[in-house]
């Protein structure tokens, strides 16, 4: 969680430079724009931060008692039940993407390239809910350091280039694109 956490601020930190060394003339309506859709993709992942806590102690203990189906099948259903929990408000984000930039930047007015940026960016939160429960699962079957690892090597060897690279080639766009593929 701590990894994460610091690669977080590690990944804005890069997301942000990227934005700033792009030279564009509307700057600080890019990076306001980022950081609002980053909010509210942190926002709604939050329902995966509650089953990611719930769902280690199930695992954990399974594992332990060696019944390695139920295990399995805690995965699915937390994993499951996450991708549920966020879907009506994906689909709420993505039908009033203006309305929903709205409440983080009232006075922004957006362009079609923005919007779909932002559908871009938020494609990915219903299934997201896979990898978050497979990040919760890891360590609660002994299995930390490959969790650590597939952090640091997600984060340092696959976002950060990318987040590097491809603002170099596609602009803005590369930003929300690149982390939609990773």
């Amino acid at each position: 969680s701590l990894i994460l956490t610091v690669l977080t601020v590690v990944q804005i930190y890069v997301v942000f430079n990227s934005i700033k060394n792009l030279g564009l003339i509307d700057e600080n309506d890019a990076l306001a724009f980022f950081a609002a859709a980053q909010r509210i993709m942190l926002f709604a992942m939050t329902p995966y931060f509650g089953l990611m806590r719930v769902m280690q102690p199930v695992a954990g203990i399974n594992f332990g008692a060696k019944n390695y189906t139920k295990v399995m099948s805690a995965y699915w259903y937390f994993s499951k039940s996450g991708f549920f929990l966020t879907l009506p408000l994906w689909a709420l984000v993505n039908i009033f993407p203006t309305y929903t930039l709205s409440l983080m930047l009232p006075n922004m007015v957006f362009t079609d390239s923005q919007i779909m940026d932002f559908r871009v960016y938020m494609l990915v939160l219903p299934f997201l809910s896979v990898v978050f429960t497979g990040m919760s699962l890891l360590p609660s079957i002994g299995k930390e350091k490959i969790t650590s690892l597939i952090g640091l090597s997600r984060q340092l060897a696959f976002y950060v280039p990318v987040m590097i690279i491809a603002p170099m080639f596609f602009g803005v766009r590369g930003i929300y694109w690149g982390s939609t593929v990773i």
